[in-house]
Parts: C-alpha cells; structure tokens; sequence
C-alpha cells in the first residue's frame, strides 16, 4: 500500500492511497480539501466537496458519493465488510445533493436502496420470541389520518422495527437502546431483528457497575450504557426468543421494604426473580448483623484481710485469729465492657442468568447529541443532521402531564407548564418534521416543528405507539439525546 499526493490544483494536500487494487477515482469538478485521506474504492462525484480532515475509508467494500453532495469538516466514512447472512458487506452509498455535517460517523447507505425488506408483521421480525415485549399491531383503521405516521415519511420510518410493550417495569431505557440497535441493523444489513431488551436491563442493571448494589427500583442512565457498549463492554445482542422480556403486569412494589412481590406470575420464559434484573435466583445465604456496644458496668470482689497481717501475731494462734476475727468487705471497680449484640440478619442472594448473544450484533459506535446539564439550549441542527444519516437518537426526559394529555399523537407545548410530573423516560426518535411539512389539520409545532418519537408502552397509547414532539418541548422537558451511528 503506497499513499500518495494528488497534484491536482483542485485537491493539494490530499492523501491518495490504494489498497487492495482499488485505487479512489475523483470526479475533476469535484473538491477534496488539503489534510483528507481517501483510500480504497472510493467514488466522489461531479460537484462534491470533501472538507479538511475527513477519512473515507474503502478497504473491505465501496464508497459512492454523488453528485453536489458536501461532506464537512471531520467526518469519518467507512464501510463494513462480508459477514455471515450479509456476503456482499455493506457499501457505503451516498446519494445526490446530501449535506453531511461536521465530525460525523458514517457506516450506511444514505439515499440507497436498502438490501432487506422489512417484514410484513411484527411476528417475522428476526429473532421474535413468544411476544413478552409485543406491543400490538398497527391497524390502519386506528392511526390518527392526521398524523405524521400516516402522512409523513423520514429517512428511518421504513427501518424502524414494530413498537414494542416495557409492561409495568420501569425498562425503558433498554427497550430505547435495543430500537435504536435494531433500527441501525436494518439501515447497514437489511435485517430487521427483535432484540432482547431483558437480556439487556439484566447487564444494565445486574452486572455494569451497580453501585451500590440494590435490586429492587428501575431506571438507569441510557447515554451511559450506549456509550459504555461502544467504548468498554463489547456487549453483543441476544434475539427476543433467547431470553423473552417479562412485562410482569401482576408485580406488586413495597418501597419502604424494598422488595417485589408477583414479578414472575404466568411468565413462562428464561429467567426470572423477584428483583429488577430477574436473573434467575441460584440460593440465598443468611448473615447476621452484628452492632459492638460498649457499656460501663461495676464488677465487686469479696476481699477478706487477715487479722496477723494487721497484728504481726504469726503461728498456729495468729492463723486462728486470723479465721476468727478477719477484717473483709466488698471491693468494687467500675469497667468498660465491649458486648456483640446481633442487630439483624442481611440475607444475600446470588443470581446467574447467561444468555448467547445470539444476533451477533453490537452497538459500535455512539455520540452524545445533547446533554441538558450541558447546554440547556439543545442543537436541533445537529439532531436533524443526524437523523438524516439514519442515525437513531435515543431521546431520555421527564414525563409531563402534556405527553399524557396528547392528541392523536401530537403533545402541546406550554413554555409556563408545571406541576407534577410522572418521572424519567426514555424512548426512540426516528425522525422528525418540520411546520412546513405537516399535513393539513395538523397543528403546528412549537419550535418548528416535531421530532417523531417511538414509544414503548404498545400500540393503544399516542398515534399507534408514536408521539409527535415539538422541538420547544423536548428543549423544556428533555434531559439528553444520544446517536447511535454504527452497529457491527
């Protein structure tokens, strides 16, 4: 492999290297800015630009970019190669007049055709189980006409698999990370998969860094577990089927004991506790509790004094005396004495639920998006751009008595809106629609717009399981949005 340095006056500076036969071909017309490395079996076409430090990376498959598209400053275009169920690796195939934004990751095929088809009902997604996590089927009849679903399409909607029910546990951070997995699988690979969100909860919760240790209460932190998948815990994906998801409708919680009653009734799958990870429960061990209690007691002796020691009167007589006419009395000090009293008695418990990662898939690469602690202003752009490359965002906030109060799907957006709230969630943006975009009747979006959000709660709740989110509410009621751009 020998790189090279295009002397084109159109591209100084550009590393040019062939790999494997496959030697990058640059349309004249088109710009590549000085410091960019090109290799492989790349095509940029007429009018496109390619801007300072971007890598395009075509050593297992091809990159095609079309025509007038501009790729900015950063990014990173690559490719994935040959794998089981997937011969022919994924192209990267980028289409015409495409605007990709600065320091983006790039695994698929944006304005391609993709190499699947998705499945006509949610029972032929791959890897489907017995239905725990099934959140019903989409019936034309009941969509919202109004709405964006029936209306509308993004770049994502025919990648996103079928809406899925977390039941009466607080999962929803995994049922968010599992869609945006499974969405970004059927984007690279054509595939669409029914990932196991209870496998996943299990890890979250069970095994990555449970400080401290507590089994009882849901929730955890989605863009930490995203981004823990991607960087340390090469954590792969089990199918549905191979550790089906327990809704546990009939699970009764006592907070101030902590503990979890019912979890397991008429659930008939892998595994199963009364605990939030429902591992399954291997023995329990009783040890005591033990409390140190120091406490000053007063211990008295008899002390007898012979009569010769005060006499000097000494032989068979002085003992005499001494029998008879001793002097003696009770002699009393005062201790400090350290007592063990049992206090209570902590049982432990070990479970172990291991489950073959199964889909073979990971998620392999992830951006935080938007932190609220952060920035409290939220980059739409930046989400947008995203969401445009098929990236889904995992979207975490608080549920407020608008998203309850929704209209076929569509939330209100009041700047003043208060009072109680429902807690955290999370769930999955897969696209979004501007004001102008909207279809007649709709209301307009404070903001301009909505991002299109899918639920976890089954197919009865918002417009057939999707939310329509004003751009104004996610910024007031939302915590942080995460990408996931690559799986593999």
């Amino acid at each position: 492999m020998t790189a090279t340095t295009d002397p084109s006056p159109l591209r100084p500076g550009v590393n040019i290297i062939p790999i494997h036969g496959k030697t990058p071909r640059i349309h004249d017309s088109a710009f590549v800015a000085p410091g960019c490395t090109i290799i492989g079996d790349v095509e940029i076409g007429a009018d496109s630009s390619v801007w300072y430090n971007c890598v395009l990376r075509a050593d297992v498959s091809r990159i095609v970019i079309g025509e007038r598209t501009n790729v900015q400053d950063g990014s990173v275009l690559h490719c994935d190669p040959a794998r089981p169920g997937d011969p022919d690796g994924s192209p990267l195939l980028i289409g015409d007049d495409v605007l990709i934004g600065h320091i983006i990751d790039i695994f698929q095929p944006i304005g391609g055709t993709p190499t699947g088809t998705a499945p006509a009902s949610c029972a032929l997604e791959e890897g489907t189980g017995f239905g725990g996590d099934d959140g019903g089927t989409v019936t034309a009849s009941d969509i919202n006409p109004d709405g964006l679903l029936a209306n509308n399409d993004w770049p994502l909607k025919q990648f996103t698999t079928c809406v899925r029910d977390q039941g009466s546990r607080g999962t929803c951070t995994a049922f968010g990370i599992t869609a945006a997995a499974e969405a970004r699988i059927a984007v690279q690979h054509g595939r669409w998969m029914n990932l196991s969100e209870q496998d996943l909860y299990m890890h979250q919760k069970f095994e990555w860094f449970p400080i401290p240790p507590d089994w009882y209460g849901d929730g955890y932190n989605a863009m930490y577990s995203t981004i823990l998948q991607t960087l340390a815990i090469n954590y792969d994906f089990p199918f549905e089927a191979d550790w089906d998801y327990n809704k546990s409708s009939s699970r009764q919680e006592f907070d101030l004991q902590r503990e979890y009653t019912n979890s397991c009734v008429a659930y008939n799958g892998e595994a199963c506790s009364e605990t939030n990870h429902q591992a399954e429960l291997i023995a329990c061990v009783g040890i005591e509790e033990t409390e140190l209690i120091e406490e000053e007691v007063e211990i008295c002796n008899w002390t007898e004094t012979p009569l010769s020691e005060t006499t000097g009167i000494g032989g068979i007589f002085g003992q005499a005396l001494d029998w008879v006419q001793g002097a003696a009395e009770w002699v009393c000090e005062t201790v400090t004495q350290v007592t063990s009293i049992v206090t209570g008695v902590l049982e432990l418990c070990v479970y172990e639920t291991t489950i073959p990662a199964t889909s073979g898939f990971r998620i392999s690469g992830s951006l935080p998006l938007w932190v609220k602690t952060w920035s409290s202003a939220g980059n739409w752009s930046t989400v947008k751009s995203h969401l445009l490359l098929q990236h889904p965002v995992v979207f975490c906030f608080t549920v407020a008595q608008s998203f309850d109060d929704h209209d076929g799907g569509y939330v209100a957006h009041d700047p003043n809106e208060g009072g109680d709230t429902r807690g955290g969630h999370c769930a999955l943006i897969t696209g979004f629609v501007d004001n102008a975009d909207l279809p007649a009747g709709a209301p307009s979006g404070a903001g301009g717009g909505y991002f299109v959000v899918k639920n976890s709660w089954g197919v009865g709740a918002g417009d057939q399981g999707y939310w329509y989110v004003p751009y104004d509410w996610a910024r007031k009621w939302g915590s942080a949005m995460v990408a996931v751009t690559a799986v593999s």
